[in-house]
């Protein structure tokens, strides 16, 4: 038997007649489900869905424990420990049905006092009436569901795992922000080589003006995600907002662009996993990268990598930690005059080299790229901060972070290595560096290069599957069966072992250069131009206001500025740095797409105001049913009408608490003047585990002379439609029940 595990517990046990052991057991389904939730949703939000339909899988497994089905799959003590804290709240204050559930939880696993303090907690299990409730019931101590003996050393890991998980996926919302925003990993190692051509005191200034220039466009884009309902509600998706704000157009060139940059990152860890681990070992680049190939086709046919929020935490701590040890050791071998080497073009007469530039430019822009991260992990980071303070806080810290740990790293291997030595290789820079201090480093450095990309990989293989996965599976691949378009969907991964190979056995792939090219195509669109665009739009259509504006993200100048800024890196880098026919036509192709793009948004009224009205039946922790209206980004002060059966109610909205939600038949407001010219409107009840459950509802739209102008059900909760200066009078009805 299964029960909803986002109904109150009130419904589920108050009502309830019988002995304590059934409401005990029904009390310890709720939990476990509620546990599996918990973990799911971590795992989603650490698969780096770069699409909806990529992540389906995940939020289908999250639908159906939602909707209280059966569980598919049994979660452990450990999994249990690890979200007291979360599950507590379904616990009622009944000290025999909380030493029922204790009994339970004794007879189904095996758990020592000391390893389970969380559970312990939530239940008030070293309360005095809890013990003496467990004695009355069953005529022996409490400590009996306990066992004694000592466990294995396996057992013990897995328990101290199981609490520095918890630990770390309850940090403040500042410091998970931080952590997840430092991406260190590949472009780092690509750094020092990328910096060689003109030095790295001239390359350090470079990385900080670059840094500065992302902290703005990082900070504009968690503004947009707190304005998101779409992300905060919603299935969470950087498409989905892009097609809202920008519009489809642009939802579809940024598709394309993920696709080629999850190719091209993909590529990038297929060639510095393999040489790092060539130089550690002996081996041959080329037997590593089949080994590589097979760890990504294991994952790929498990179907996802069932990695969590703690993990990719702990990883990008240990990046973190492991950079640093491996400056420490480059600096014991510093040289000054490798560190004031100085070749800047047209400094003292120096050449002006479009190779060196590119690189340089293409990897710092690299090492910024955590933008999409704001989008992937926005839902989670603002159902823990709703005002969005904290998260806009911390990702803009975390690229202050990346900025110091990158200029400390480069100044550490340039000084250690000739710029000469540097600017020739291939591979990483951990190759040199291996060379000059010895075999320690080239340990560490496979160490660092298994950590920072060894996850990566598995990560983008998937990404790059499913985005495949998506358009072979359509009716017309039905006759290829399910290995055939297992096959197919396979296939870009493929190309990418082929082309690595390929160029590991000619000599031809250069990892930095990669990362340049997608640095400058990528993150010129990713880093600079979409986070300007999507801020300027949000402030005139976002359907929720954050607490916190800081007004001089929004200036136009600033804004204007990154944009022509990214628009010339790749015009720059089009008609002047690149000689190679196909990256000159792509480069200028994707600026001139984009610059008319954002011409014909302008001309459509992309970025005019909208009004938004939602009706929100807000029942997560601490949440208020209220009706919220925006426009042009701001709160509207309006004065609603609610109907019920029984007669009229007023409310002021944005402000104004909704009494009850039962039988409640329409809303009604009068809209005062407006420069809106589009209108969204939503209902919704936003669950206890913050995800919206859409309202059918009928939306009647009436103009001056009161007859209506729009008259239509709304699909899927919510309808945008455009208005005029005519629209007067504005009526959501509802027929049915709204949603329990």
């Amino acid at each position: 038997m299964t029960i909803d595990p986002l109904i109150s517990r009130e419904e589920a046990l108050g009502g309830m007649s019988g002995r304590v052991t059934k409401q005990a057991s029904l009390l310890l389904i709720l939990i476990e489900n509620r546990t599996i939730y918990l973990l799911t949703q971590s795992q989603q939000a650490a698969a780096f869905a770069l699409s909806e339909a990529a992540a389906s899988p995940h939020q289908n497994f999250l639908d159906a424990i939602a909707q209280g089905r059966d569980l598919p799959f049994q979660p452990t003590i450990r999994h249990m420990e690890r979200y007291a804290a979360q599950w507590a709240i379904l616990v009622p204050a009944n000290h025999d049905i909380q030493a029922a559930v204790a009994h339970l939880l004794g007879q189904k696993y095996k758990f020592t006092a000391q390893a389970v303090p969380g559970i312990r907690a939530a239940l008030s299990l070293d309360s005095d009436t809890v013990l003496q409730a467990y004695q009355r019931l069953y005529n022996q101590p409490l400590a009996s569901i306990y066992i004694s003996r000592v466990m294995s050393l396996l057992d013990q890991l897995r328990w101290r795992w199981a609490r520095l998980a918890g630990r770390l996926e309850n940090l403040p919302p500042f410091w998970l922000a931080c952590i997840l925003t430092v991406v260190i990993g590949a472009v780092s190692l690509a750094l020092p080589i990328a910096v060689a051509g003109i030095g790295p005191l001239p390359g350090v200034i470079m990385i900080i003006v670059i840094g500065l220039i992302n902290m703005i466009t990082i900070a504009a884009m968690a503004e947009t995600v707190t304005r998101s309902s779409e992300i905060r509600f919603g299935s969470g998706f950087i498409g989905r907002i892009v097609d809202d704000y920008l519009g489809q157009t642009s939802s579809l060139l940024l598709s394309i662009v993920l696709a080629a940059f999850s190719f091209g990152l993909l590529l990038v860890f297929y060639l510095g996993i393999s040489t790092t681990l060539e130089g550690a070992s002996g081996l041959p680049a080329e037997m590593w990268m089949v080994f590589v190939f097979l760890i990504g086709l294991y994952f790929l046919t498990r179907g996802s990598l069932n990695a969590t929020l703690a993990l990719t935490i702990v990883i990008g701590l240990v990046n973190m930690t492991l950079l640093l040890i491996l400056s420490l050791l480059a600096f014991a071998y510093l040289r000054p005059e490798n560190l004031l080497y100085i070749n800047v073009p047209w400094l003292n007469g120096q050449p002006f080299d479009p190779t060196t530039l590119s690189f340089l430019i293409g990897v710092v822009m690299g090492i910024y790229s955590a933008h999409v991260l704001v989008v992937i992990f926005g839902k989670l980071l603002l159902q823990r901060d709703p005002s969005g303070r904290e998260v806009i806080k911390g990702h803009t810290v975390g690229i202050g972070v990346a900025i110091m740990l990158n200029v400390i790293w480069v100044l550490a291997a340039s000084g250690a290595v000739a710029p000469h030595i540097l600017a020739k290789q291939q591979g990483t820079s951990l190759v040199p560096l291996t060379a000059t201090i010895g075999p320690i480093m080239g340990v560490l450095g496979a160490i660092f290069v298994i950590v920072s990309m060894g996850l990566g990989m598995v990560q983008f293989s998937v990404a790059l599957f499913n985005l495949a996965h998506e358009r072979v599976d359509t009716p017309k691949t039905a006759v290829l069966g399910r290995q055939g378009r297992f096959l197919l969907s396979l296939s870009p991964i493929i190309l990418v072992f082929l082309l690595a190979e390929w160029m590991s056995w000619t000599n031809t792939g250069s990892f930095t250069g990669i990362l340049a090219i997608l640095g400058i195509i990528v993150d010129s669109l990713m880093t600079g131009i979409f986070p300007v665009l999507l801020l300027v739009a949000s402030r005139r259509k976002g359907e929720l206001v954050p607490q916190v504006v800081h007004s001089f993200l929004g200036n136009p100048l600033l804004l204007t500025g990154i944009y022509l800024l990214c628009l010339l890196n790749l015009l720059f880098h089009a008609l002047i740095i690149w000689q190679n026919p196909l990256q000159r036509l792509l480069g200028l192709a994707i600026a001139l797409l984009m610059l008319g793009l954002t011409i014909a948004m302008i001309r459509r009224g992309v970025f005019s105001p909208r009004m938004v009205i939602e009706l929100r039946d807000d029942r997560s922790r601490g949440g208020k049913s209220r009706v919220y209206i925006t426009a042009n980004g701001q709160s509207m002060p309006v004065e609603v009408q609610l109907g019920y059966d029984g007669g009229e109610e007023l409310l002021q909205a944005n402000s104004g608490t909704i009494r009850t939600m039962t039988n409640l038949r329409y809303i009604q407001l009068n809209l005062p003047p407006t420069t809106a010219r589009e209108l969204k409107v939503l209902a919704h009840t936003i669950t206890p585990d913050g995800t919206a459950q859409n309202w059918p509802g009928h939306l009647t739209i009436k103009g001056s002379d009161t007859r209506p102008t729009f008259d239509a059900p709304l699909a899927n909760g919510q309808v945008t439609l455009p208005i005029t200066d005519e629209t007067r009078r504005i009526v959501l009805n509802f027929s049915e029940t709204i949603p329990g």
